[in-house]
């Protein structure tokens, strides 16, 4: 007979049930770290063990949780580490504490791409910037954010516009003619950055879309108008710049990227298109670039929720939920002429069974909330479960450029289309330039 094996999803709840019996043998700033291949390794700090019992109880610990975690570990000889320089051991990782109540065992998980779902950013101090986002292609989501950059400008604003879609781009050529598209775009410059080279092509990454009535609509693409090797750029722009402890990781080459066009531009908001998908690259424009809120396009469908229920989970069980949860809001998408409102409604429970399963805090009866609670009620037009609907429209679907029909299209289409979302993002804008001024 064969002895079980665990599976990645099981880690982390075996590794913390050999480990509880004996935490108050492990000292503080312990690891449990996690590499590529998902095999994991103990990481002790060295300096506070200062006695042979002390020392040989570690081990043994070890060895129990090389057993525990086979295949997903380390043979025990292996699997124990003794490190002198903790920051060195954390560095590049993505750190969550292992257990609910206690940080003296953290999970030192590696990833791919350096980017990460749970390392949250503060809000940005610059410009708000909006992230479009979805689980899943198809749902419009780049057609409302070139809507509401028309709309904003035609208010008067400065809109920046940026394609993080990288492995999938295309909104430059939604709100730019061919002959305004600039010679460079986002992965151009993450490639020369690499060699130093970024700052020659700053005033090539951006241009003006013609169709902003009365701002500005600055378009930063994704490459140029002729894209040469994308393929090849795109697969070193994630790459990781310098050495040792001075790397500066993809995701905040890209921050510093934005801050540079932000300080010669200076937009009113900065509207990025990301990519659709739950892998690292498309965690970097939602975590790590400082976003004010993000949209969250959902159909009504299981693969949006199970989606989302999964990204949700995720910040859950990291326990970055807190630092993230009041950033999003949900949109509808795609909502149909026909029963509009049954769909909406749909959404919104949906909506509303994963925020409470998952980031809402748990309250008593009606209460919603306030200092001591994150929670909404179900018809709170203020909640980031109360969904901004965009109702599906056949002739706003068949453009392929903002200059086609959305300046020239009468406005109360343009309201009745995107009304909820263009609202709620003005409201977000209006709020942030009264904090300003106070």
């Amino acid at each position: 007979m064969t002895s079980a094996t665990i599976q990645f999803d099981q880690i982390l709840e075996t590794s913390r049930a050999v480990l509880a019996p004996h935490l108050n043998l492990l000292p503080e700033g312990t690891l449990l770290n996690r590499d590529l291949t998902s095999r994991v390794r103990l990481v002790v700090p060295s300096a506070s063990i200062n006695d042979n019992e002390t020392t040989q109880h570690i081990k043994a610990i070890a060895a129990e949780l090389s057993r525990a975690l086979s295949p997903h570990s380390y043979p025990p000889e292996h699997l124990l580490l003794w490190e002198d320089d903790l920051e060195l051991a954390r560095y590049g990782a993505h750190l969550f504490p292992l257990f609910v109540d206690t940080d003296r065992v953290q999970v030192a998980d590696r990833l791919m791409h350096g980017s990460s779902w749970s390392r949250i950013s503060d809000i940005s101090n610059g410009a708000p910037r909006i992230v479009f986002f979805s689980v899943k292609g198809g749902v419009g989501r780049s057609t409302a954010l070139s809507a509401l950059a028309w709309d904003l400008s035609a208010g008067g604003k400065r809109v920046m516009v940026v394609d993080l879609d990288l492995e999938s781009p295309g909104i430059s050529t939604y709100l730019l003619p061919q002959e305004n598209q600039p010679s460079a775009g986002i992965v151009d410059w993450l490639v020369e950055d690499l060699v130093d080279n970024g700052d020659a092509l700053l005033p090539d990454l951006y241009s003006l879309s013609p169709s902003a009535p009365d701002g500005e609509i600055i378009v930063v693409p994704a490459h140029g108008v002729n894209p040469g090797e994308y393929i090849s750029k795109l697969g070193r722009a994630w790459m990781t710049k310098g050495t040792g402890t001075a790397q500066e990781a993809w995701e905040q080459r890209l921050d510093r990227l934005l801050r540079l066009l932000e300080d010669a531009h200076r937009p009113d908001v900065i509207l990025i298109d990301s990519r659709s998908g739950l892998d690292d690259v498309a965690s970097n424009a939602i975590a790590s670039l400082g976003a004010r809120m993000t949209l969250l396009f959902a159909t009504d469908d299981e693969q949006s929720w199970r989606g989302y229920g999964s990204l949700f989970n995720h910040w859950l069980r990291t326990g970055v939920a807190p630092m993230i949860r009041d950033r999003l809001q949900v949109v509808a998408a795609l909502v149909p002429e026909e029963e509009s409102f049954e769909h909406t409604t749909r959404v919104r429970g949906s909506a509303l069974d994963l925020f409470e399963s998952t980031l809402y805090d748990a309250v008593d009866g009606d209460e919603t909330t306030g200092a001591e609670s994150f929670s909404f009620i179900d018809n709170d037009e203020f909640a980031p479960h109360f969904p901004w609907a965009v109702r599906w429209n056949r002739g706003i679907r068949s453009l392929r450029s903002v200059s086609d029909g959305i300046g020239r299209m009468d406005p109360s289409t343009l309201d009745h289309t995107f009304g909820p979302l263009l609202t709620g993002v003005k409201s977000i804008l209006t709020t942030e330039e009264e904090a300003g001024q106070s």
